[in-house]
C-alpha cells in the first residue's frame, strides 16, 4: 500500500512538473509523439511470431491519448489495448512525455516516460501504480525504442483513433 502511495506521488510530482514545461509560451510545431509507433521482436529459434509493442497516440495541446498493443515472442501473452477505450493518457514538455498505460489484462496502471531521439520514440516504464486485480508480470515492457509504423493496420487504427472521443475529463472547468 505505501508503494502504491509513493507511486503517486512520484506520478503528480511528474505530472506537476511536466505541466509546468507545457504551460510556458510556446510556437505551433508538429506534435513530437503523435502518431503509430511499433517495436518488433523476432527470434526464429522461439518461435516463428514474433513479438512487439505497439503506442498510437494522439497528441493535442500538451496532452496525450492513445492505445497500445504488446505481445511476447510467440504470441504467449498479449495486451491488446486497441478495441479499447483509450488506454494511454499523459502529458508533454520540453521534449519528453510523462504517461499511464492501464492494462486491458488486469487494470494494472504503468507510469512511463516517452522522449524522441532522432527518428525514435523511446519508451521506459518507471513505476506502477495499481498493481490491477490479478498479479502477473507485465506484458508491457521495461523500455523500449519505437519506430513510425506506416503499415495499412497501424495506419489504420491510428486513423481510427483520431476520430474517437480522446477527450480528457477536466474537473471544475
Amino acid at each position: 500500500m505505501h508503494r502504491l502511495i509513493r507511486c503517486g506521488s512520484v506520478l503528480a510530482l511528474a505530472l506537476t512538473s511536466l505541466a509546468a514545461c507545457a504551460a510556458g509560451p510556446t510556437k505551433s510545431r508538429p506534435a513530437a509523439f503523435e502518431g503509430a509507433w511499433t517495436a518488433r521482436h523476432c527470434d526464429k529459434a522461439v518461435s516463428s511470431e514474433c513479438g512487439l509493442y505497439s503506442l498510437y497516440l494522439i497528441e493535442r495541446d500538451g496532452r496525450i491519448c492513445g492505445r497500445h498493443y504488446a505481445a511476447t515472442i510467440g504470441l504467449g501473452r498479449l495486451e491488446e489495448g486497441l478495441d479499447a477505450e483509450p488506454t494511454v493518457i499523459g502529458i508533454s514538455g520540453n521534449g519528453q512525455a510523462a504517461v499511464v498505460i492501464t492494462s486491458v489484462r488486469n487494470g494494472a496502471k504503468f507510469m512511463g516516460r516517452l522522449t524522441r531521439k532522432g527518428n525514435a520514440l523511446l519508451w521506459e516504464r518507471v513505476g506502477q501504480i495499481d498493481a490491477g486485480t490479478v498479479d502477473e508480470s507485465p506484458v508491457i515492457p521495461a523500455h523500449e525504442a519505437l519506430k513510425r509504423d506506416g503499415g495499412r493496420g497501424a495506419l489504420a487504427t491510428q486513423a481510427e483513433l483520431a476520430r474517437a472521443s480522446c477527450d480528457w475529463i477536466d474537473a471544475g472547468h
